[in-house]
């Protein structure tokens, strides 16, 4: 049987510890993100790749003209910074490496004014789009008086304004959380990208992966044209790229009465009246090439105008087109902030796979520093159950009572969650052994835990059953924050031991006096030092045999 540890890299590599805002003082929500040399990456980029912005954005509870945030080490790399105040975004701009900019966004500072309490959800990005963590696409709303339609999707498409790998292109948007996501970020009208053009009053996406389902969608060139739309002649009368009648299909316009009808999943936020085609007292070439291509009013409405006619921006987006070379755990990084320190989560202790070996014992009484165990004759072998634990809103597993060998492959998960003071987890492996009987009761385990890292208590009680002597043995093992380890545990034999986890224990060793010392039930005062106490004791259930024979206290030092 093997039975070692492995640490297992946590669900978002770059998911920081939360933190702790006090009223009124400058703190560093991402102050651990200068590490790039840890980062990463896949071909094109790395910490030298330059890149034109970042951002750190204030997604849940901003509270506007009491939030801020500043950047004092920014003007030394010729880093500009803007906030906008509307929307609790602090954009980090200018040409710098992605080191360079690991290097600001740890000394990135935010304050509040606010006594509110309430908890802000933070998120950073870098890249000179603003990342959204539904869908993994970044979009950016550019002001720009007297654009029109072509020059904003070339705008979008120029390789200048690639980023990690991704081509941009003028945005589209499929469901109510992308329009929401637009709507957050105009700041005027903007130009999107669908028309009719192709084919009048059906309306397609002709950008981005919808506006090219022909197409493979990783080939910039064919990006960078929008799918073969570009160069167009620039006569502005209508549609000339195979994606005017193959993009991705939203709906069909209607005239007299105005009406809109979607097409089967496909998402529309027309204004009331529109698209109308308008040809009537319009400058220019609507009155012949009408309005056959999508923008944005100010609040988030749709409207149809005509290609040649200028706009006050346009809405770029990147995603699913051309080759990702930063993972996404790395370009972007969410952090709460609390005023006061929030409970933990639960540590957590699973089986791998599922096979229904383990039980999870919850609502059972909880007698602090104290384990019982009750015991049965079953077929002749003894059968171990854990009742109680040492502190409120411990998890116990441990194998089911059948007679079942734990199948090979299978391990237990062990996870020590994030937490805002960064505590680490205590677990603990809690089983009895009989190295001497003729049939296998955990012996090889209490040899294998300790030669991967787990430390043995001592002192622990022993017990007669059946003319056998058995001992209760203890390992506990110290889990940093926001880590996971995999406990392979595969053992040919019936086996029973418990395994348990407690979030944020004490530092023993670290107390100097008797009352802080005894403050926690992890620790016990003894020969004037504070160390860690962890005392399993039996039970004597009515009418069950063992009773203890030892039951001095099991430490671990």
């Amino acid at each position: 049987m093997m039975f070692r540890t492995m640490l297992v890299a946590s669900m978002a590599a770059l998911v920081s510890a939360d933190g702790i805002f006090k009223v009124n003082q400058w703190m560093f929500p991402f102050s651990d993100e200068d590490k790039c040399s840890t980062f990463s990456f896949n071909a094109g980029c790395d910490c030298d790749s330059v890149i034109k912005g970042g951002a750190v954005h204030i997604e849940e509870n901003y509270i506007k003209d009491k939030d801020s945030f500043r950047c004092t080490i920014c003007s030394k790399y010729k880093i500009t910074t803007e906030f906008d105040a509307e929307k609790g975004i602090f954009y980090l701009k200018g040409e710098a490496t992605i080191g360079t900019y690991s290097k600001i966004l740890a000394n990135v500072e935010f304050k509040t004014t606010s006594g509110s309490g309430d908890t802000r959800t933070l998120l950073m990005n870098y890249g000179h789009g603003l990342f959204s963590r539904k869908n993994h696409h970044f979009y950016e709303y550019t002001a720009m008086k007297d654009i029109n339609w072509l020059d904003a999707q070339a705008a979008c498409a120029a390789k200048s304004n690639d980023m990690f790998g991704l081509v941009g292109y003028l945005m589209t948007i499929t469901s109510q959380e992308e329009q929401d996501i637009a709507s957050s970020k105009l700041t005027g009208r903007g130009w999107f990208g669908a028309s009719d053009a192709g084919t009048e009053g059906t309306w397609r996406w002709v950008t981005g992966p919808e506006g090219c389902p022909p197409y493979d969608t990783t080939r910039t060139d064919a990006a960078r044209s929008a799918c073969r739309m570009a160069p167009l002649e620039r006569t502005f009368d209508g549609c000339r790229g195979d994606q005017c009648n193959e993009g991705t299909l939203i709906g069909y316009q209607k005239q007299n009465p105005h009406s809109f009808t979607n097409a089967p999943g496909a998402f529309s936020q027309w204004a009331v009246g529109e698209p109308n085609e308008y040809r009537q007292t319009c400058p220019g070439l609507c009155t012949t090439a009408g309005e056959d291509y999508g923008h944005f009013y100010a609040d988030g409405n749709w409207n149809d105008y005509p290609i040649e006619h200028t706009m006050d921006g346009y809405m770029c987006e990147w995603g699913n087109v051309g080759d990702l070379c930063m993972p996404y755990n790395y370009v972007s990084r969410t952090i709460m902030l609390y005023d006061t320190c929030p409970p933990a989560a639960a540590v957590e202790v699973s089986e791998i796979p599922v096979q229904g070996l383990v039980k999870k014992l919850d609502g059972m009484p909880v007698t602090e520093g104290m384990l019982g165990w009750s015991y049965e004759e079953t077929n002749v072998r003894l059968t171990a159950i854990p009742q109680v634990y040492m502190q409120p809103g411990a998890l116990v597993f441990f194998p089911d009572q059948n007679d079942k060998a734990i199948p090979v492959g299978s391990s237990f998960r062990l996870t020590c969650p994030f937490n805002c003071d960064n505590s680490p987890c205590d677990f603990y492996v809690v089983m009895y052994h009989c190295p001497p009987c003729s049939r296998n009761s955990n012996g090889r385990l209490t040899g294998l835990l300790p030669s991967d890292g787990w430390v043995a208590g001592s002192c622990a009680p022993r017990f007669s059953f059946v003319n056998e002597h058995y001992q209760m043995v203890a390992f506990k093992k110290q889990i940093a924050a926001g880590e996971t380890y995999d406990l392979p545990a595969t053992e040919e034999d019936l086996v029973h031991f418990a395994i348990f986890g407690n979030y944020g224990a004490l530092n023993c060793e670290e107390q100097n006096n008797q009352n802080d010392c005894l403050a926690s039930s992890t620790c016990a005062w003894i020969n004037d030092k504070c160390i860690d106490d962890w005392c399993p004791r039996i039970r004597n259930p009515s009418g069950g045999p063992p009773s203890c024979t030892e039951c001095a206290p099991t430490t671990f030092q």
